[in-house]
């Protein structure tokens, strides 16, 4: 979900400086929130074969239940959120096309790579571990590893995460809410 999140800044930066259609979506009576929701959700459908195939091996290797499914489901939702706002407001300070293949890489490596998504975060040293703090996407793999019982998730380190992983998230609409540039200055 990570990246079909930041995927969306190269498509908007793509639109609103070669195709200039976000220019048309502001002349428009439709709100940034709106164009954003848009945008993001057909990024969604384009990866639903992807997530097909998630949500297949989630039910064959029998991790699918309830409780599961209510936290993968959430944390998905949270950090396709928190990608898509991130996305959106990269998007709208890039100049061209080619900065945001600069810069997806990057943020695809420090999201999703140097932190512990892909292993638990008892194989890092204690110093990494601390490092790994600083990233939305620990607190996200925390969630799921506990709920599928991949790694030992207490209580209190759950609600520590997903308390976190929401404010993160929250913080990152907010700032696409006043510090993305809907319009050109």
């Amino acid at each position: 979900m990570l990246s079909v999140g930041t995927s969306l800044q190269s498509d908007l930066t793509h639109y609103r400086h070669d195709l200039k259609f976000q220019d048309v979506v502001v002349a428009s009576p439709v709100e940034a929130p709106t164009y954003v929701a848009g945008m993001a959700l057909s990024e969604l459908v384009y990866s639903l074969p992807a997530l097909a195939v998630f949500v297949a091996l989630f039910v064959s290797e029998g991790w699918a239940t309830p409780y599961t499914v209510a936290v993968v489901t959430g944390v998905l939702l949270l950090v396709w959120g928190f990608a898509s706002a991130f996305a959106f407001t990269l998007a709208t300070y890039f100049q061209d096309v080619r900065e945001t293949f600069l810069f997806s890489p990057i943020i695809s490596l420090v999201l999703t790579v140097l932190p512990p998504v892909y292993y638990p975060i008892s194989a890092l040293p204690a110093w990494a571990q601390v490092a790994a703090r600083f990233s939305p996407t620990t607190y996200a793999a925390g969630l799921v590893q506990g709920a599928v019982g991949l790694a030992p998730l207490s209580f209190a380190d759950g609600v520590i995460d997903w308390a976190v992983l929401g404010t993160f998230t929250a913080v990152l609409f907010l700032i696409a809410g006043f510090k993305a540039r809907w319009q050109d200055p």
